[in-house]
């Protein structure tokens, strides 16, 4: 799957019936002289993005309700460079959509946009909408 967008090209997946983008910059990585400044929006990219993969979430410490929550063991790659978002809408519908974003919470302490407790999969597949789920800097290194 690939689509164009004022920014550039960004290639994601198609499965279950919807069109998934992971792990999406939305801003410069905030490390080295950039690590406690503002973000700043990544507006333009001149190679195609691999959306196709989750990208590294925020340091944070161990989450024990999203263990005791996931049906699964995932271990996710934390990273300072974490901000990145994610996009669920339903394969080849090309109609606008209503937009819901969702930043997860976690007294600013833990979380990430691709956790299995918000995963919003069955949302997309069954109601009309586009759903966009983001990493944001947590704790000392966030906003």
């Amino acid at each position: 799957m690939k689509i164009n967008t004022t920014g550039g090209q960004i290639h994601g997946i198609t499965q279950d019936g919807l069109d998934i983008f992971l792990g999406i910059p939305y801003a410069e990585p905030p490390v080295h002289d950039n690590r406690f400044k503002h973000s700043t929006l990544k507006t333009q990219w001149s190679e195609p993005i691999d959306a196709t993969e989750i990208q590294p979430i925020p340091p944070q410490p161990d989450n024990k309700l999203e263990d005791f929550f996931s049906s699964q063991s995932t271990t996710f790659t934390e990273h300072e460079d974490c901000l990145y978002l994610n996009i669920w809408k339903q394969h080849n519908d090309q109609t606008k959509k209503p937009v819901i974003i969702y930043f997860y919470g976690g007294s600013f302490e833990n979380g990430h946009g691709k956790a299995e407790l918000y995963q919003p999969a069955h949302l997309v597949q069954n109601n009309d909408i586009i759903v966009i789920t983001c990493n944001y800097r947590l704790g000392a290194l966030g906003i």
